[in-house]
């Protein structure tokens, strides 16, 4: 595939799917788009939709390789959501749908490139091109049809601090993990956090000197300082959802993330003044996002999924 035409895939992407983009080198397209990776429910998920969101993300060959049996779970969550959907006759609005591909034709025709041809580079027509991009749009209208204004208002009272621009001081120990998924190398960190935090409960050390002592973080040389943060934006969320669940004073338990094996404590916090007004729309979303994933565990579960075992 040409500069011109990858660049061409790339911009119709971007603008049809700008929540994926990332800014990263894009991977190269599988040549056997049609090839058949997994089926769900009789209906085939393909080289060519692994292509597409591995395009959509931008995401590097290495990575693409490294993440395949990753990303083609999310294809069959994608998948078995959808089916639910269209079994329940959900329909995204027509003329929304039609704004953005007539958008997406016009940027593509600008580069000079032929969009059906374009399409067809990643084993899609406009009609497939309509599904993806009415899927989110059939996912917020039936969020929409489900969630209550009392579920909103009950939400936003247990979880206030996440959304009303509360900020939490912090600090934390990592101990880092050679293999995440060994057990035995997980629990012997998991001893050695716990042993760590029995003695800064039993003021044998304090939080800040341990910090220095022990982690293995580049905070260590601040005591473990985290400075203030707000539940999303700034840090993982990983990290925040334990942090912001903590009393003040209180030393979590060690928590697993990406980077490791924490523990942490709150050390100061300045109130957030919004209001459920301010922040429904995130409130809503953090719903959706519940209910989308309680949705896909229940079709899973009853769903008839076949690997290829070229794939597994």
């Amino acid at each position: 595939m040409d500069d011109r035409r990858r660049a061409a895939i790339v911009v119709f992407i971007v603008i049809a799917f700008p929540c994926l983009h990332a800014d990263t080198q894009t991977a190269a397209v599988t040549r056997n788009s049609k090839r058949v990776v997994v089926t769900v429910n009789g209906t085939d998920i393909t080289e060519a939709d692994l292509n597409f969101i591995i395009l959509s993300r931008r995401i590097p060959a290495e990575l693409a390789r490294a993440q395949r049996k990753q990303l083609i779970e999310q294809l069959i969550d994608r998948r078995v959501l959808l089916q639910f959907l269209v079994k329940r006759k959900v329909k995204p609005p027509k003329t929304a749908v039609d704004s953005q591909i007539r958008r997406i034709i016009e940027l593509i025709r600008r580069t000079g490139d032929d969009p059906d041809k374009v399409l067809a580079k990643l084993g899609y027509t406009q009609q497939k091109l309509r599904t993806e991009l009415g899927f989110p749009l059939m996912w917020k209208s039936y969020a929409l049809s489900l969630i209550t204004r009392d579920q909103l208002r009950d939400h936003w009272k247990k979880h206030k601090i996440e959304f009303d621009g509360t900020q939490l001081r912090a600090s934390h120990i990592v101990m880092k993990i050679g293999d995440p998924t060994d057990k035995s190398q997980v629990a012997d960190v998991t001893e050695k956090l716990n042993q760590i935090r029995s003695d800064i409960i039993g003021k044998k050390i304090t939080f800040a000197n341990a910090a220095m002592q022990f982690s293995q973080s580049p905070t260590k040389e601040r005591g473990g300082d985290l400075g203030f943060f707000p539940f999303r934006g700034k840090m993982p969320v990983s990290i925040s959802r334990v942090i912001f669940a903590l009393g003040n004073s209180e030393i979590s338990k060690p928590f697993q993330t990406k980077y490791g094996l924490h523990i942490a404590i709150i050390t100061g916090r300045r109130p957030g003044q919004l209001s459920l007004e301010d922040t429904r729309p995130d409130v809503f979303e953090q719903l959706a996002e519940n209910l989308r994933k309680r949705l896909i565990r229940v079709e899973r579960a009853k769903s008839r999924i076949h690997w290829n075992k070229e794939t597994e």
